[in-house]
């Protein structure tokens, strides 16, 4: 309870920084579009929009797409209507909270959309040669045998089945802690991860696309390959023969480095502030990143590459601190 009574909302690292409303609900939709996640998720988006015109692609599942627009602007609204009212000590946690709730959850889902749908069409037209071969003699000169490692994994149905759902709970752990972090008082965190996400997902998108791999799981010939969503992707991709983009059913296709390691560590240090699920977020998160190579294909390089990231990531993505809620 004492990190709620001296909360504090970080301004936006921006050389213009919003101004206190009056109460005034149109200029609260301004000082959402000074915020650098808000920014990111627009650029993102309008980047998304002109590769759809100028490649072959086109998006299906309209009914998501929908779905998106209607949840973004709800947040985006919401945002806008606690940053239109006047500071006051009376309202000021609430306010705090209100605000980087939506503001969090709306640039999480813009962000996150649009670099999905802009993966999709860079993977189908900048195809490089893939780093499979070299990857698997990284992990080797390191002394990490993935085959050993997922024979073990199989041999042992307990470790297996405990790897397969932590490996799952990854999409739903970031959603929730994005919303849940600013709900129970810890709204510097909340904003600390959407930019962190941002930044490991734009980063790890970039060197995949530079550095493509299909995945342990192909390279090593294994029957899981079949049943293994983002390989079919990934070839009808790379061959030109997936033109249609279906927002329904997206597929995360980086391999290396591993996003499912990065989004593991932020998760992890931003709910570190959290006292009671400090410990058993991080358990969690590192369940996640062990899982990766027999859940997700990684090697283990990938694996190392997104710990990396992440840490550097978290180092140097810090928003300012040390303005005061009634301040902003």
């Amino acid at each position: 309870m004492k990190a709620l009574k001296s909360m504090r909302l970080p301004q936006p690292a921006f050389q213009f920084q919003p101004r206190v409303w009056a109460g005034d609900f149109q200029r609260g939709i301004k000082t959402l579009l000074t915020w650098p996640e808000v920014q990111i998720g627009l650029v993102l988006a309008f980047i998304t929009l002109v590769l759809l015109q100028v490649t072959k692609y086109t998006l299906t599942g309209m009914p998501m797409m929908v779905n998106l627009l209607v949840l973004i602007a709800y947040c985006f609204l919401g945002y806008a209507s606690y940053a239109g009212q006047v500071p006051t000590p009376e309202n000021r946690r609430r306010r705090a909270i209100g605000m980087q709730t939506h503001l969090g959850l709306g640039a999480f889902v813009l962000i996150n959309a649009s670099l999905a749908v802009m993966d999709y069409i860079l993977t189908g037209s900048i195809v490089l040669p893939e780093w499979d071969k070299t990857f698997a003699s990284w992990d080797l000169a390191l002394g990490f045998h993935w085959l050993y490692w997922y024979h073990v994994v199989q041999a042992t149905p307990d470790l297996h089945l405990l790897l397969k759902t932590v490996y799952g709970l990854l999409a739903i752990e970031i959603a929730a802690l994005i919303v849940v972090l600013p709900l129970s008082g810890h709204v510097r965190a909340g904003r600390w991860l959407v930019l962190w996400y941002a930044a490991v997902a734009t980063i790890c998108i970039t060197i995949g696309l530079l550095m493509p791999a299909r995945g342990a799981f192909v390279f090593y010939h294994l029957p899981v390959m079949k049943h293994t969503a983002y390989v079919p992707v990934m070839a009808d991709l790379r061959n030109g023969s997936l033109q249609n983009i279906n927002l329904s059913k997206l597929q995360g296709l980086v391999v290396f480095p591993s996003f499912h390691a990065a989004l593991a560590v932020i998760c992890a240090a931003g709910a570190w502030s959290w006292k009671y699920l400090r410990y058993p977020l991080l358990i969690l998160n590192l369940l996640i990143i062990l899982s990766a190579p027999s859940q997700g294909g990684h090697y283990g390089v990938d694996v190392l590459a997104g710990i990396a990231i992440a840490l550097v990531t978290i180092y140097f993505v810090r928003p300012q601190r040390s303005t005061a809620v009634a301040d902003v």
